[in-house]
């Protein structure tokens, strides 16, 4: 993977999971004595990313100081702080680090995926299209469908897995992509052209995938850590 740079999105509020968020940002919510964005770092440490760019905003200053203190002497990992801005751009500001292909993935989200397929994956899509990582998940909850006219309880389905895939992010864009994204002030609006240029490549991952938006999440992702320590030494 020295082929590719990365950038780490890191400067949301996480309003969700509060109250843990009003001291911490999210990526840096402790799990197993670590933050949370140690493991994703070593994740693409391991890999050999030829630049890991830290994208951050909201109490940026605690990035700084978990940085130096976890990774003080990687030189290939970068600090950025963009303030208060949309997701966009804190990926515009990191043009200047960019000298390859990249990744773009969220802070608070870690998927155990096999990086060699994937960005093979990427190289042999067409016409410098873009690639994202997705999931058909499986709900953590069984759910009802109910009568309209009386409230009666017409089915149950046990932790069903919902028809279409979520967004894991990893998204992966060609270097020059920043002359089309410097058209655009919103994450948003720029996805939704590529995807209407049909400029955005779909991979299913069917792997373990680890997010936390709310505390019943941050548990769940506290249970399963010891299987992505068990990913990173393999």
């Amino acid at each position: 993977m020295k082929n590719f740079d990365v950038i780490i999105l890191c400067g949301g509020k996480g309003e969700r999971l509060r109250p843990l968020t009003i001291n911490t940002p999210k990526p840096l919510t402790k799990i197993k004595n670590k933050p949370f964005l140690f493991y994703l770092i070593q994740f693409f440490l391991r890999k050999k990313f030829n630049n890991i760019i830290i994208a951050c905003g909201y109490k940026s200053n605690l990035f700084k100081i978990f940085l130096k203190k976890y990774f003080k002497n990687k030189k290939n990992i970068i600090f950025l702080d963009s303030g208060d801005v949309d997701v966009l751009k804190r990926i515009k500001d990191s043009k200047n680090f960019i000298n390859n292909n990249f990744f773009v993935c969220y802070g608070d989200a870690f998927a155990t995926i096999n990086l060699k397929k994937y960005s093979n994956f990427f190289k042999s899509c067409k016409n410098d299209a873009s690639t994202m990582v997705g999931s058909f998940y499986r709900l953590q909850f069984g759910t009802l469908k109910i009568s309209k006219r009386n409230n009666t309880v017409l089915k149950f389905m046990e932790k069903p897995k919902i028809k279409e895939p979520i967004n894991i992010g990893y998204f992966i864009f060609h270097k020059n992509i920043f002359d089309l994204m410097n058209n655009f002030k919103s994450w948003l609006k720029f996805l939704n052209h590529i995807i209407n240029k049909k400029k955005l490549k779909f991979f299913n991952f069917n792997g373990l995938h680890l997010t936390f938006n709310n505390l019943g999440e941050l548990q769940v992702a506290k249970s399963k850590i010891k299987e992505i320590e068990n990913f990173l030494k393999s």
